[in-house]
């Protein structure tokens, strides 16, 4: 007769319990430095000898120029922006992944309006005009599925996923209605409409948008009446029901909050940063924003922390891959996802702590089963 074959595991899991503050960051600090090492480990195997030379040009291609440190600081206002416009809908457990379609829809307004409108009309009344519309436009892109969601209770994820590609599509379309015969590439858009800039550099309303929305929404989520009401509808919306809470109202409020940073990503991205319209001008940033908000956890401070790493391996990989010689997006996103996924992962190591499973556990393991059974006779 054959013996049954055990099923138990040599490891087991136990939740953490009094894990402080400083061994929490203890472990997402390791994680971080082991996703930096493992980075260099990958770019030697792509391109071998070239293990030096990746962390070289990870301080060179973000640090070593003005223009460098600049682009730096753009790119991680454009992922802290997008971050901070999904992360008051994801506290409230509304899964709202259209950042990207919400900024590009932003985007296509404002090239259009910059591009179209009269000479006659002075810039400042263009820029503010732009402005304007760019983010009611976030605001109507993010409207749409919240009302489908509100009055058909539809799936916000895919239909907010969806919309990213339309927004693309409109991209596309206006790019054909704009361009010059035959170019299909959007008119650069003349330098007097475009807003403040440091020397060459038109960064400087990135920066400054970013600090300021990232201090505000802080304020609105932690220190607000609104930001209680997201915290109680994220837990539980029959709680939410039963203390008064307008359910609805909270939802629409909250879009127009995350449609409108969206817009006001697109409009800063065209009249502040590329001066032009493509279909690929988000870059796929606001995709990697829902991550970052998740690791941020929903935390506006800790949003701003994650989207500095993201923005340094985003610039950093990009000018490594022209020094070792391979794809620059399919390297910078393979980075990028590495890193990810290891911080990630980690989280998995601040809330679970790993045991061995001793001899002694399996024979009391046993002893108890053998009870139970003969108590159940």
């Amino acid at each position: 007769m054959f013996k049954k074959p055990s099923l138990s595991f040599p490891f087991y899991t136990t939740k953490r319990t009094g894990l402080t503050f400083w061994q929490t960051w203890a472990i997402r600090i390791g994680a971080i430095l082991s996703a930096f090492l493992l980075a260099g480990i990958l770019c030697t195997i792509i391109s071998p000898g070239s293990f030096g030379k990746f962390f070289a040009g990870m301080f060179v291609g973000n640090f070593s120029t003005s223009s460098y440190i600049f682009n730096l600081l753009c790119c991680i206002c454009t992922y802290l922006l997008l971050s901070i416009a999904v992360a008051p809908a994801f506290k409230m457990k509304f899964w709202n992944i259209g950042g990207e379609g919400q900024a590009m829809v932003g985007a296509i307004v404002t090239a259009v309006m910059l591009l179209l409108l009269p000479r006659s009309i002075p810039n400042t009344v263009v820029i503010l005009l732009a402005l304007v519309t760019a983010i009611a436009a976030g605001i109507v892109w993010a409207l749409i599925p919240t009302i489908f969601k509100i009055k058909f209770n539809t799936n916000e994820t895919l239909f907010t996923l969806m919309m990213n590609y339309i927004a693309t599509a409109l991209a596309g379309f206006a790019i054909a209605k704009c361009s010059k015969s035959g170019s299909q590439t959007f008119p650069l858009i003349s330098n007097d409409r475009t807003i403040i800039q440091i020397g060459s550099v038109k960064y400087l309303p990135f920066i400054i948008a970013a600090v300021l929305l990232t201090v505000v929404i802080y304020i609105y989520l932690t220190k607000t009446k609104h930001g209680f009401e997201l915290s109680v509808l994220g837990d539980s919306r029959n709680t939410a029901r039963y203390t008064g809470i307008n359910i609805n109202k909270v939802i629409l409020r909250t879009m127009i909050i995350s449609g409108a940073i969206a817009g006001l990503v697109g409009f800063l991205l065209v009249c502040g940063q590329k001066q032009t319209l493509t279909e690929n001008l988000v870059g796929g940033k606001g995709f990697t924003a829902v991550l970052i908000a998740w690791l941020g956890h929903f935390n506006p401070a800790e949003i701003a922390l994650y989207s500095a790493l993201v923005g340094f391996f985003d610039q950093g990989t990009t000018y490594v891959a022209g020094q070792v010689k391979v794809s620059t997006s399919h390297f910078s996103g393979l980075i990028i996802g590495l890193f990810i996924l290891i911080v990630v992962s980690s989280e998995f190591f601040v809330r679970y702590q790993i045991h061995v499973r001793h001899k002694e556990d399996k024979v009391n393991k046993d002893k108890k089963i053998a009870k139970a059974k003969k108590e159940a006779k």
